[in-house]
C-alpha cells in the first residue's frame, strides 16, 4: 500500500538523481509490512541502485523502537540501513538535566548513570521493560560500530511536541548546556544537530501547520486536549494556535543572534568542538572498542579512550561545584594535557582554570574539560 501511494519504489531513483545526500525515513515503526522482504529493504536496495557507482548512499532511520535489524544487512534478516536515530541519549540527559518525567521520560532514573549505559551499549533500552510502552523495548546493538547511531540533544519532535516548543537550553540555562554539547559532540556515535542549537537561539519552534479550516480546528483541539491532561502543563501558559501565522512566524531563527553574545561564544563552542572532533584521530575514528563511559559523581561524567593512537578522556562537569576525578577512577591525573574546556572566556564562561595533578583532575562546576594523552602514557 506504501509502494502504491508513493508511486512505487522508482521514488527512491527520483530522490537520489535529484538531492543524492542521503534519505531519512521518518517513523519507521509505523511501515507495517508482513511480506517476506520488508518494504524498507526494498528501497534501500533500490536506492543504492539508483546512483553512479562509487557513490556513497547514506540511509538512515527514525524510529523509537531501538531494533538493531535496521542496520543488519538483508542476510541476515535485516533491513540495510546505515543509520538509526537513537532517542536514548537525548531522553535519559533531559531527565537528568531538568527532573521532567512526562511521557517517555518515565523510562529514565534521571541519573548520569542512565547516560552512561547508553553512551556504553548504544541503545539504553535493549529488550528491557519500559513502562511508557507497556512492554519490552530495544535489542542488543553493542557490537555495531558506534557511527551507525545519531544521538542528539533535541531534534525538530524534541522541540516542536513541546507545548510552548521550547529548547533544551531554555529549560537548563546555558552552563549546563555547554557541557551537555560537548558530550554530545565528541561522543563515539554520530551527532545530530538541530537548526539554532549552534547559538542557542531564543526562538523557539513551535508546532504550525496550514491545513483547511476543519482539519486545522481539529488539530487544535487535539493538541489542547494532549497538553491539559498533562500534570507537568502550566495551564497559565495560552498553547499557541497551531493554524495561525505567529506560530510560524515565532519559530523562525534570529540569525542575527550568532553575531552577539551569547549566540556568538555559544557558536564559537560548536565550531571548536566539532574542529576537535575531525582533527583528533581518536575521536575521528569513533571507535566502540577501548572506550567507556563512566559517571563518577551525581553530576560528573566521564567519557575515556584507550587506544593505540593515545588516551582521550572528556570530564563533563554538570553541577555548580569543583569534582575532582581520581586515580581510583581509572584517571592517572600526572600525564593529562587539558585540550578544551567549556568554560573558556570565549564560549561565554568564567575562564577558572581546570587543576591537573598527582591526586587528580580538578574539574571547575559547569565545565567540561577534554584532556589527551599520548601512546603508552596512560
Amino acid at each position: 500500500a506504501v509502494a502504491a501511494l508513493v508511486g512505487g519504489l522508482e521514488v527512491a531513483h527520483f530522490i537520489f538523481m535529484r538531492f543524492r545526500d542521503g534519505l531519512r525515513l521518518d517513523a519507521t515503526e509505523w511501515l507495517i509490512d508482513r511480506s517476506s522482504v520488508h518494504l524498507m529493504q526494498e528501497l534501500a536496495t533500490a536506492a543504492r541502485a539508483a546512483v553512479p557507482a562509487g557513490r556513497k548512499v547514506l540511509i538512515v532511520a527514525e524510529s523509537h523502537e531501538n531494533e538493531v535489524r535496521y542496520l543488519q544487512p538483508a542476510d541476515e534478516g535485516g533491513h540495510g540501513f546505515d543509520a538509526v536515530w537513537v532517542d536514548d541519549f537525548y531522553w535519559s540527559l533531559r531527565r537528568f538535566g531538568t527532573g521532567e518525567t512526562a511521557g517517555r521520560l518515565q523510562d529514565y532514573s534521571g541519573a548520569l548513570d542512565a547516560v552512561a549505559r547508553t553512551l556504553n551499549q548504544g541503545f539504553h533500552y535493549e529488550g528491557d521493560h519500559s513502562a511508557f510502552c507497556g512492554g519490552p523495548r530495544g535489542s542488543r546493538a553493542r557490537d555495531v560500530p558506534a557511527w551507525h547511531f545519531h544521538y542528539a540533544l533535541q531534534h525538530h519532535d524534541h522541540v516542536g511536541n513541546r507545548a510552548m516548543g521550547d529548547r533544551l537550553h531554555h529549560a537548563t540555562g546555558l552552563d549546563w548546556y555547554r557541557v551537555a554539547s560537548a558530550v554530545l559532540l565528541l561522543q563515539p556515535a554520530t551527532p545530530l544537530l538541530f537548526m539554532g542549537q549552534e547559538f542557542a537561539s531564543s526562538s523557539p519552534f513551535r508546532f504550525f501547520t496550514d491545513h483547511n479550516e476543519q482539519l486545522g480546528r481539529a488539530v487544535a483541539r487535539g493538541r489542547r486536549r494532549e497538553f491539559m491532561s498533562d500534570p507537568q502543563f502550566d495551564r497559565s501558559l495560552r498553547l499557541p494556535n497551531p493554524q495561525a501565522v505567529a506560530s510560524f512566524d515565532s519559530s523562525v531563527l534570529p540569525l542575527e543572534e550568532r553575531s552577539r553574545s551569547p549566540g556568538r561564544e555559544i557558536e564559537a563552542l560548536y565550531r571548536s568542538l566539532i574542529s576537535l572532533r575531525s582533527r583528533d584521530s581518536v575521536l575521528r575514528a569513533q571507535k566502540r572498542r577501548g572506550f567507556r563511559a563512566a559517571a563518577l559523581h551525581d553530576e560528573l561524567l566521564m567519557l575515556h579512550w584507550d587506544q593505540a593512537e593515545g588516551a582521550r578522556m572528556l570530564l563533563a562537569n554538570f553541577g555548580p561545584s569543583r569534582r575532582v576525578a581520581f586515580a581510583a577512577a581509572g584517571v592517572t591525573a600526572v600525564q593529562w594535557t587539558p585540550v578544551l574546556a567549556t568554560n573558556a572566556t570565549q564560549f561565554g564562561g568564567d575562564g577558572e582554570f581546570c587543576d591537573v595533578d598527582e591526586t587528580g583532575v580538578c574539574v571547575p562546576g559547569h565545565t567540561a574539560v577534554f584532556l589527551e594523552a599520548g601512546p603508552d602514557s596512560a
